[in-house]
């Protein structure tokens, strides 16, 4: 289409060109040289007389062609400018076309959103002409409707993908947090096993507490065992220790059975201490293939004077004058001495000790 129409200019061209030569030749040259020769008859002859000549009517079609060659060769100029501005435009037109439909064709479905923004701040860098603008107009406004509906999603995407890694890295966090602990209880519960095995409270019912170290003290609590601050017998003052009750007695009654016990078993001379958690006194020991009895007492049976009748009866008929009673408090001693032999906490290392020299 476009060598049709130049070819079509050019024959133009050389209609104009050709028609401008002849009114050129009527116009300045013809009708002058008509006017002047009506006033100058005799000039004129000579001017017919030299018109006549082959050389005259050569050269003035030489000068005639040499001008149509001149407007010829300036109109073609022209001509050819026009064409490659013409040229250029389609060129220019034809490269925006391409990189509008390459910008068209881009696939977004798996662009994220930093490709998005990127791809939607690409228009703007095309410098489109305004007839490629008006020819993608509908095109262009729709893919950026899908960019920016993609860009949208995908932000809310990636927000969501920032909450759910969060979410994961807490929730990973208290895993490893749970185990750390988990490991360190379990390392504590091994810890502990071990010092229980060492303590051995099954066996062991005080234990003095400034001989126990602050861990070994939690742990005893965590089994049962009791803070108290008693008289001891032993040390003869006021001393802190842990004690764990046996049935319904008291922490002061099951101390002071134990503390006796640890005193007893002191002593060379004494042999087989027993613990009793029936009827029986609270404690029995043998002195030279003799047997005598403690009753530990806080003061519960004065309350309950039948019980503490059958309790004297049973140990007047078991340990006839070889039992006593050691009160817990010695305002307790006067109440228990018309029942038995009675001494305080404070009295019981001077019996033990008078038994023993028997």
């Amino acid at each position: 289409m476009g060598d049709l129409k130049y070819s079509q200019v050019d024959n133009n061209e050389i209609i104009i060109l050709s028609l401008g030569g002849i009114l050129f030749l009527k116009y300045l040259i013809y009708d002058p040289l008509i006017s002047f020769w009506e006033k100058n008859p005799s000039f004129i002859k000579i001017l017919i007389a030299i018109w006549k000549t082959i050389e005259f009517k050569l050269l003035l079609g030489g000068l005639v062609f040499i001008g149509l060659i001149i407007l010829f060769i300036r109109y073609k100029i022209k001509n050819h400018k026009e064409t490659i501005k013409i040229q250029i435009r389609n060129d220019k037109l034809k490269d925006e076309s391409y990189k509008i439909e390459q910008w068209l064709e881009k696939n977004l479905e798996y662009l994220g959103s930093k490709e998005l923004k990127k791809f939607i701040g690409e228009l703007d860098n095309l410098y489109l002409s305004e007839e490629t603008e008006n020819k993608f107009e509908v095109k262009i406004k729709t893919k950026l409707i899908e960019a920016n509906d993609y860009l949208e999603k995908n932000l809310h995407q990636e927000e969501f993908n920032r909450y759910n890694f969060k979410k994961e890295k807490i929730t990973q966090e208290i895993q490893d947090l749970r185990s750390e602990r988990f490991q360190e209880e379990l390392k504590n519960e091994n810890k502990n096993k071990i010092i229980l095995e060492r303590l051995d409270p099954n066996e062991n019912l005080i234990y003095e507490s400034d001989k126990l170290k602050p861990e070994e003290i939690e742990i005893l609590k965590k089994e049962d065992f009791k803070e108290v601050n008693e008289y001891d017998p032993i040390y003869k003052e006021n001393t802190n220790f842990l004690v764990k009750q046996i049935l319904n007695h008291s922490t002061t009654h099951t101390f002071l059975v134990g503390r006796i016990g640890d005193l007893l078993n002191q002593q060379t001379n004494v042999n087989k201490v027993y613990f009793h958690e029936t009827r029986d006194a609270d404690i029995t020991f043998e002195v030279d293939y003799k047997i005598y009895a403690f009753e530990i007492e806080t003061g519960t049976l004065l309350a309950k004077m039948d019980q503490l009748k059958k309790k004297v009866s049973l140990l007047n008929n078991k340990y006839g004058r070889n039992w006593y009673f050691i009160v817990t408090n010695r305002n307790l001693a006067k109440k228990y001495r018309k029942y038995g032999q009675v001494t305080s906490r404070m009295g019981v290392c001077k019996i033990i000790e008078k038994l023993v020299k028997k």
